[in-house]
């Protein structure tokens, strides 16, 4: 299945089209590309080849089923293609934190986060990962029941049908504590190799020009002695980083291809929930335009409106 993208002069200016001249969309080879990797969540046996591995408050990891004996079992990447909804998407570099307006006074931005919802792609070149989409649901269900019946999760008063997933929501950690090995992000390591372009990215994803406002700034910098800036793995179709300030311009209501690991909770005695984070994504198709005021024109030559020819409304059929 191939499309064209419009032509270069047309996007050059734009960091959410490629730069190639063509740009060549082959739905079959990213559907074998996905489910070579194993864990791809259309497939129908998804939910018996993983499990989970206890993690206490931390929530329980997703690992595959042959490794639950492993000492140091590696995390199980599931993989999908959506698009990402334009509703209830906080994917700027503030992500869902508001520091002025926060529900929670004893909410910090230490644990400020990404959100977005992942829908089926609407573009007609991804109808085979629409016709998956329910299937994604279906299979994160089944992970979820799987795990409640669980011998380590086993209670009577927790009801999968109850607790199930009715929503792909993907999560992601802006602000992470560092650890003694790390060294806080500078600008300064850009390297002189660096186009003007990659250098500015570098500047934004540093401690220090991480574009945020000025209430977000004055908390980052609080914190700047123990945790530093985590910026989106989040790719444009030139498989290229998208840079924070283009996070929202570039992904909300792109179609995507995203890796994600499943983390389990058991709240109380009652509840249960999974939780998506954000492991990987790459941009397959640019949002749609959004319809575009019209130009500035002077208000002292009357209304936009008067002319007839344009606004005449339809005369009714005889």
């Amino acid at each position: 299945m191939t499309d064209k993208m419009p032509p270069t002069s047309q996007r050059a200016s734009s960091p959410c089209s490629p730069t190639r001249p063509k740009f060549a969309f082959d739905a079959a080879a990213i559907m074998t590309k996905l489910t070579d990797l194993g864990y791809y969540l259309g497939q129908g046996d998804i939910a018996t080849k993983v499990t989970f591995v206890p993690g206490g408050r931390l929530g329980d990891r997703l690992v595959a089923h042959s490794d639950i004996n492993v000492t140091q079992p590696e995390e199980v990447r599931l993989s999908l293609v959506g698009e990402i909804s334009r509703d209830g998407a906080w994917l700027s570099p503030e992500g869902a934190y508001r520091p002025a307006s926060k529900f929670n006074p004893s909410e910090k931005i230490t644990s400020a986060k990404a959100r977005f919802e992942v829908v089926a792609p609407g573009d007609p070149k991804l109808a085979p990962f629409a016709l998956d989409s329910q299937k994604y649901m279906t299979n994160i269900r089944a992970i979820h029941e799987a795990a409640l019946k669980d011998k380590a999760h086993r209670s009577d008063r927790r009801d999968p049908v109850q607790n199930a997933p009715s929503r792909l929501i993907v999560r992601y950690p802006l602000v992470t504590e560092r650890s003694e090995n790390d060294e806080i992000t500078d600008s300064s390591d850009e390297g002189e190799d660096l186009s003007e372009l990659d250098k500015a990215k570098m500047k934004q994803i540093s401690f220090d020009g991480w574009p945020v406002s000025l209430a977000w700034r004055e908390e980052l910098d609080a914190v700047k002695s123990t945790h530093d800036v985590n910026p989106l793995p989040a790719y444009d179709l030139d498989h290229k980083m998208i840079a924070p300030k283009d996070y929202e311009r570039c992904l909300v209501g792109a179609a995507v291809e995203l890796h994600v690991t499943l983390i389990h909770y058991l709240i109380g005695k009652q509840g249960s929930t999974l939780v998506a984070d954000l492991r990987e994504m790459i941009v397959l198709w640019p949002p749609r335009a959004m319809p575009q005021s019209p130009s500035k024109r002077s208000l002292m030559a009357g209304p936009s409106s008067k002319s007839p020819k344009k606004h005449r409304p339809s005369a009714a059929p005889k």
